[in-house]
């Protein structure tokens, strides 16, 4: 079995039915390309890993790859492009060497070990990933083989060649779980007595499993009161509003996003006339 997943970052995963039950649907589809995008800390990245782990289970109800190759920028922005992908992959299907060919025959190589075998192909972290030829290449890998890509933002190259799943913050009851979870690990049971005390808490988070888990660990390490942390919550929301922004920039034509920039000339007003 060929893999290089990380290990995770997370010793209880809780399950997201939907956006689980999507990619998988995403996968069996012809698309190359199955695209999981949320705003930061919505758990893209754990996801896509629990997606990987079960792909390579004989049981599993998501399809068996013969192989899944994990490739991340996190930590290294800006770096990751069609060479060092194809090199991971290389490595990861124990075949070192063709590390060593030129740029053309190594993408060569590399294609058909796609062709020959499922294999899986998660590209992590790809808002910080500048190369536009790695993304031209994945979104036309060869089949069997198919691409999981995370990310916080949408490219409109994605729009008619990748299969959309939007993962929103966390439902009640995998809200719930995730609490109940962080409570035990935090050994805080006690101090919580009555689960009804944390609403406040889990309405400003929006579900946002990073958020919640930030969170749990204020209460637990630095004791302030839970109104002076919902409080801030909802007065340090400045970074859900900028991928907010990006996001919504990327779907715009270039035509828009003239228009947006010429009206901010007009300090009163603009009309669409």
């Amino acid at each position: 079995m060929y893999q290089n997943l990380p290990a995770p970052t997370y010793s209880h995963f809780v399950m997201r039915q939907q956006a689980f039950a999507e990619v998988v649907d995403g996968i069996e589809r012809r698309s190359a390309v199955v695209l999981i995008a949320s705003l930061g800390g919505m758990g893209k990245t754990s996801l896509a890993r629990e997606i990987a782990a079960h792909s390579l289970r004989e049981d599993s109800a998501v399809p068996h790859f013969d192989a899944v190759v994990w490739v991340s920028d996190k930590g290294k922005e800006g770096t990751t492009n069609l060479s060092t992908v194809l090199d991971a992959i290389a490595q990861t299907l124990d075949y070192p060497g063709i590390a060593q060919y030129t740029h053309s025959e190594k993408q060569y190589e590399v294609e058909q070990l796609l062709r020959r075998q499922r294999v899986l192909l998660v590209v992590d972290n790809f808002e910080t990933i500048t190369d536009g030829v790695l993304l031209e290449w994945l979104l036309r890998l060869p089949e069997p083989s198919k691409a999981i890509i995370t990310t916080r933002q949408y490219r409109r190259e994605f729009r008619n060649s990748a299969i959309l799943v939007n993962l929103h913050g966390m439902t009640e009851a995998e809200t719930s779980e995730a609490v109940d979870e962080r409570l035990r690990v935090l050994h805080m049971e006690r101090l919580v007595s009555d689960p009804t005390q944390l609403e406040p808490l889990l309405a400003a988070t929006g579900g946002n499993p990073k958020a919640i888990t930030l969170t749990m660990g204020l209460l637990k390490y630095e004791r302030r009161p839970l109104q002076q942390i919902v409080d801030d919550l909802y007065a340090a929301r400045g970074d859900l509003f900028d991928d907010l922004f990006s996001w919504a920039w990327a779907l715009l034509d270039d035509a828009a996003r003239r228009l947006l920039m010429i009206a901010t000339f007009f300090v009163d007003s603009a009309s669409i006339r």
